[in-house]
C-alpha cells in the first residue's frame, strides 16, 4: 500500500510538472525543448495507460499534451510559420478526437490506440519540416528555421 501511495505521488508530481511547462509562453529554444520533452513523457504515458486500459490516466496525460500544443500553436504563430500552425491545429483536433474516445462510457482500446497513432503523425510532420536529429542524440531546429 505504501508503495502505491509513493508511486501515485510521483506520477502526480510528474503530471503537474509537465503542465507547468506549458503554462508559460515558449520564448526560447530551451523553452521549446522543455515542451518537447514534456510531450514525449506525457504522450508515452498516454500510450502506456491506453495499453493497460487505464483510460482516466490516459486522459490526464493527454491534457498535458493538449496544453503543450496550445503553447506550440502560439509559438509558431509568433514565428509566422503558417504551415507549422496548421500542423499543430490539426494535432489539437486529433487530440480532441482521442479524448472523445477516452471519455466514452466504455472506451474502445483499439480505437484509442489507432487515434493515438494518428496523432503521432502530426509530431512526425512537424519534425520533418522543422527539426533534425533523432530521439537518441536529440533534436534541434534545422538551419534557418529560427
Amino acid at each position: 500500500m505504501r508503495r502505491l501511495i509513493v508511486c501515485a505521488a510521483a506520477v502526480t508530481a510528474m503530471a503537474i510538472g509537465s503542465v507547468v511547462v506549458a503554462q508559460s509562453p515558449i520564448a526560447t529554444v530551451d523553452d521549446y525543448q522543455k515542451v518537447m520533452r514534456s510531450n514525449s513523457q506525457a504522450f508515452g504515458a498516454t500510450n502506456k495507460a491506453i495499453a493497460s486500459s487505464a483510460f482516466a490516466d490516459a486522459k490526464t496525460q493527454l491534457a498535458t499534451v493538449r496544453q503543450n500544443f496550445v503553447a506550440l500553436q502560439a509559438f509558431w504563430a509568433d514565428k509566422k510559420k503558417d504551415d507549422a500552425v496548421a500542423i499543430v491545429k490539426d494535432g489539437i483536433v486529433k487530440l480532441d478526437a482521442l479524448d472523445a474516445i477516452l471519455s466514452g462510457a466504455a472506451p474502445d482500446q483499439m480505437a484509442a490506440q489507432a487515434a493515438a497513432k494518428t496523432f503521432q503523425g502530426q509530431c512526425g510532420a512537424c519534425h520533418q519540416a522543422y527539426r533534425e536529429g533523432n530521439a537518441q542524440e536529440g533534436f534541434k531546429f534545422k538551419a534557418g528555421v529560427m
